[in-house]
């Protein structure tokens, strides 16, 4: 037991892996570091120690519903791992004997849970699959929540997996922020319903995407800049003028105070507005205003007092959450509240 506990006490995402191997060798613990590795996955799936580990241990690691990482970049490690098996066994590492390394490792692999693009930039480009695995996930991802097929992969979404849905901005750890910003309680699931680099940064596109989609929150990055920010509001976008929504918020995940901050909502009037021109804008005033044509220099932050600071930690200034007070957007993402996992 303290052989346990000392070696616990050195995990770190570097030897993460190789202390797994050895408290299931010499130990007998076989789940010793595991809780370690779920919580650290995306960063621990880079390390040499991932690609070294044995077949045993990551059979294990890939049955935990507990990862911490989208499932595309636990797919692209478990690529690189099979590659790397071929290298032991004096293989070529083409696609064809990758896969047969891999065995049944790929079906621990939850591919229902990627996105459409996921599949097909990723998963398509791998070839790993074989034709008709990628017809059967085609037809599961294209087909109506009510109405979806059998298929041989696993469908249920780990729970410590990626909680906004096909999000390019946020990686894991700032969507467990973001998660806990709206909720202390529970995993939450968001569907990703609008992105400007896709669909197009212009108000009319949001507006026609994100109307009628309920409760929304939207993730800003301004251009030359990591800065991230949004807002929260159970309100819908459609209509014009003001809503109050006193469950609204807003939020800044990386800023220049390297604190995420999160801002609460202060009155029942000036929460959000809406005019079917412009983008997402919070606040009288605005706290935050994205305007029509997205990618000008018309967007601006500003203080305002229909928001306010959930705790004093961080200065509340106008460059807060952009870097300035005008900018311009980089890219935005809307998420629809999917469930509670």
């Amino acid at each position: 037991m303290m052989c346990v506990e000392y070696l616990e006490e050195d995990v770190t995402v570097e030897t993460a892996c190789t202390l797994f191997e050895e408290g299931r060798k010499l130990l007998n613990e076989t789940q010793f570091g595991i809780k370690f590795i779920e919580e650290n996955a995306t960063d621990v799936v880079q390390t040499p120690g991932f690609l070294n580990l044995s077949r045993d241990c990551l059979t294990v690691i890939l049955k935990s519903s507990n990862l911490t990482i989208n499932e595309v970049d636990l797919f692209e490690a478990v690529e690189k791992w099979g590659e790397g098996d071929c290298k032991r066994q004096g293989l070529k590492p083409t696609p064809e004997n990758k896969r047969t390394v891999l065995g049944e490792l790929l079906n621990l692999i939850r591919f229902p849970d990627m996105s459409m693009q996921e599949v097909c930039t990723k998963v398509q480009g791998s070839g790993l699959l074989t034709a008709d695995e990628l017809l059967s996930l085609f037809t599961y991802l294209g087909a109506s929540k009510d109405n979806k097929p059998k298929i041989k992969f696993p469908t249920k979404p780990r729970e410590g997996g990626g909680l906004f849905v096909g999000s390019t901005l946020l990686s894991i750890k700032q969507q467990q922020i973001l998660n806990k910003f709206y909720s202390k309680e529970g995993r939450q699931r968001w569907d990703l319903i609008y992105k400007g680099k896709t669909h197009g940064m212009d108000g009319y596109t949001f507006h026609s995407r994100c109307d009628t989609a309920g409760p929304t929150l939207t993730v800003i990055r301004s251009s030359g800049t990591q800065y991230l920010f949004g807002g929260f509001t159970e309100q819908s976008w459609s209509g014009s003028g003001y809503k109050g929504d006193m469950k609204a918020f807003l939020f800044s995940i990386v800023n220049a105070r390297n604190t995420p901050c999160k801002l609460v909502s202060t009155n029942t009037t000036y929460s959000i507005s809406c005019q079917s021109g412009n983008g997402p804008c919070f606040g009288g005033g605005h706290n935050i205003y994205i305007a029509g044509q997205m990618t000008s220099n018309s967007n601006y932050c500003n203080v305002h007092e229909s928001y306010r600071m959930e705790t004093s930690s961080v200065l509340y200034t106008q460059d807060l959450f952009a870097g300035s007070y005008n900018f311009t957007v980089e890219d935005i993402e809307v998420f629809s509240f999917k469930k509670k996992t």
